[in-house]
């Protein structure tokens, strides 16, 4: 046991002063692709400065004969494939409006390319000319394309989300004159810092461990295997570090190596070897993203200190890691947004800055800044990130009694301290149990669990917890927050955690107006009791019921009492008690008989045909791949398939439309 003592806290937070709510050559090639498809696809092993071949998958157009087209090019170590080309109205239906050529790369040592892999590869040394990285990769494959693709306009940009948005920020370092604009969105882009494998030091060891298992145990990738549902028993269990794994990976061997920012997380943060943005770059995060947030954040503040030609931009919305990819984006987990965020960047944001410089559209009108306001659910546009100059920084304190406030404490001496006992052999866990394995087959909490309440962690004795009064008048938090602590402990070292959380009124609408949706549920419910069970019609309920303003667990605790009074059948009949459209159910709530229109699935989701015959592709083409679950999971989700769906579909379950 050790005891830790809290003398007080600091927590800085910048507010708005006006306070808101809150190697076949291209001409004897022959397509691989046939049918009404609108892109051929052909594969190519680029060649690059040191002899390694990169696979690469060249998407051109159909029936485009009048347009030279700018190239978009997205690296990957998840694998790429010629089915791509099929699924590329749907997945970037804004970007294909606007005619392109996509090229999509295996980078070195991954899948179907040549050489080693290395995660996160730092710069190379440029006074070797054979010597290699990830932007001189880039070069060579852009050169390679604008000497050789049919068609093309002489200008290429580079996007992509998570390791690939890594992949387009290092451009930067070694630019072709041919890329014209980047767009680096949910860059991982340090490790040690801020993204996936760290946190200001504190080692994420459930992430750390899968991901780095998945990417680095075999070529094309390969999953880890649990004998415990739990991951938070399974980790507890294993103990210390050496008794996972032998350190034959090599970024496992890192961690075990590096325990503290060095030289060799430096030489891999690109926060710290970016400087200048010489090409149009458009960072993109999410408010809500539970892999990494920090690196778009951060590469865009440390690229800004240099941006004499204005070319530094960043949108940041209520995602989570790649939500803008896919859907709407009009809510996250139990909140809603009351916007299509997603839709809104794909429409307005991002198809007209790769418009603009690459096929020289119109003007562009983008704000230095663009971020989504919570709460307030609105966008904002600033001059300037963080907006220091419309700003006030204010401070909240630690008080006795569990009390938090804006004003500073007037008590101090050896008693002007909270304190916890803390059990190494009960740790306090990051979301509640059970805790799935990050890529769970069948489905993980992992990418909404920012969003979860926290009385799970708050009701436990060795977490401190103070609260404000109830807010007089709206807050608007805009900008960094830094927490500055003054603790001291009785053991050896400690990780602290700090969460600044927005508590929501427990309150619960004295009438409750079911949506039609809803009304049908019920009454389906009510009518045939064997085609629901309970958790399938909270579940639903919980996708169609509006709970506008509503804590999240006052409206579980609604979900679950309207969930049984429906199977009581304590509900009196409604006017639309005919059964509802198989559009308007998830396929998980239809019985997978005769009557039946899509065949039985684990996940509950909203689906039209169209998403669903594309992610269907997705899972004949990724299974018969024989590539790991976890890299065709990846693959996928950048593709913006739905990963719920998706992963039950890869697991096994059936996916796509069947005759009634």
């Amino acid at each position: 046991m050790k005891r830790t003592r809290f003398h007080h806290i600091t927590l800085t937070i910048t507010l708005l002063a006006l306070i808101a709510l809150f190697s076949r050559t291209w001409a004897t090639q022959q397509p691989l692709q046939s049918g009404e498809a609108k892109f051929e696809a052909f594969e190519e092993m680029i060649p690059m400065r040191d002899g390694a071949k990169l696979y690469t998958v060249i998407c051109v157009p159909k029936n485009n004969s009048a347009e030279r087209l700018p190239i978009l090019l997205q690296r990957t170590p998840y694998g790429s494939g010629t089915g791509i080309a099929g699924r590329l109205p749907a997945v970037y239906k804004e970007l294909v409006a606007d005619g392109y050529i996509f090229a999509f790369q295996d980078i070195r040592g991954k899948y179907k390319s040549e050489g080693d892999f290395r995660m996160n590869r730092p710069p190379r040394d440029k006074r070797d000319p054979k010597s290699i990285d990830e932007a001189s990769d880039t070069y060579d494959t852009i050169d390679w394309m604008v000497k050789h693709v049919k068609n093309n306009n002489g200008r290429v940009g580079v996007f992509g989300v998570s390791y690939p948005g890594w992949l387009a920020a290092v451009p930067l370092l070694e630019p072709h004159p041919a890329l014209k604009a980047l767009s680096p969105q949910a860059a991982m882009t340090d490790t040690w810092l801020g993204d996936d494998f760290f946190h200001q030091g504190g080692f994420r060891l459930a992430y750390g461990y899968e991901y780095v298992y998945g990417v680095e145990s075999a070529k094309g990738g390969a999953d880890p295997t649990f004998d415990t549902y739990d991951m938070f028993e399974w980790y507890l269990k294993k103990g210390a570090l050496s008794n996972f794994l032998t350190p034959a990976l090599p970024t496992w061997k890192d961690f075990i190596e590096h325990p503290s920012f060095d030289d060799f997380w430096q030489s891999r943060s690109a926060s710290h070897y970016l400087k200048d943005p010489v090409v149009p770059t458009l960072h993109v995060a999410g408010w809500f993203d539970q892999e990494d947030f920090y690196g778009p954040m951060k590469t865009y503040v440390a690229l800004e200190k240099n941006d004499k030609l204005k070319n530094n931009y960043i949108v940041v919305g209520p995602w989570n890691h790649g939500g803008w990819r896919r859907g709407d984006g009009d809510k996250l987990g139990n909140i809603e947004f009351k916007n299509a965020t997603g839709a809104y960047f794909r429409e307005k944001i991002e198809a007209p800055w790769f418009a603009y410089h690459l096929k020289g559209k119109e003007s562009l009108s983008q704000p230095e800044a663009v971020t989504f306001q919570t709460g307030s659910n609105e966008w904002k546009t600033y001059d300037q990130w963080p907006p220091v100059n419309i700003t006030t920084e204010r401070k909240l304190y630690f008080h006795a009694n569990g009390k938090l406030s804006f004003d500073a404490p007037t008590g101090s001496g050896d008693t002007a301290f909270d304190s916890y006992v803390s059990d190494p052999a009960n740790p306090v866990p990051y979301r509640k149990r059970p805790i799935e394995p990050t890529y769970f087959v069948k489905g993980s909490g992992w990418r909404e669990w920012l969003m979860e309440d926290q009385r799970f962690a708050g009701d436990r004795p060795d977490v401190l917890s103070w609260e404000t009064e109830v807010l007089a008048e709206d807050v608007t938090v805009s900008g960094e927050i830094i927490a500055q602590l003054f603790a001291s402990t009785s053991g050896t070292d400690s990780d602290w955690v700090v969460k600044l959380i927005d508590v929501y009124p427990d309150s619960v609408p004295s009438q409750l107006e079911l949506s039609r949706a809803a009304q049908k549920a019920v009454a389906l419910a009510q009518q045939d009791k064997s085609t629901w069970t309970r958790a399938d019609l909270i579940k639903y309920l919980g996708r169609v019921l509006p709970r506008t303003g509503m804590h999240p667990a006052a409206a579980a605790a609604l979900l679950e009492d309207l969930a049984d009074r429906a199977l009581r059948s304590e509900f009196e009949p409604v006017a639309c008690l005919e059964a509802p459209e198989p559009a308007d159910l998830p396929r998980s709530l239809l019985r997978a008989d005769g009557r039946s229109v899509y065949q039985r699935h684990g996940g509950v989701r909203y689906a039209t045909r169209a998403q669903l015959a594309m992610e269907e592709r997705i899972v004949a083409q990724a299974s018969a791949s024989g590539a790991p679950h976890m890299a065709r999971t990846q693959a996928a989700h950048a593709l913006g398939a739905d990963p719920a769906r998706l992963e039950d579909a890869l697991a096994g379950h059936a996916l796509g439309a069947r005759d009634a």
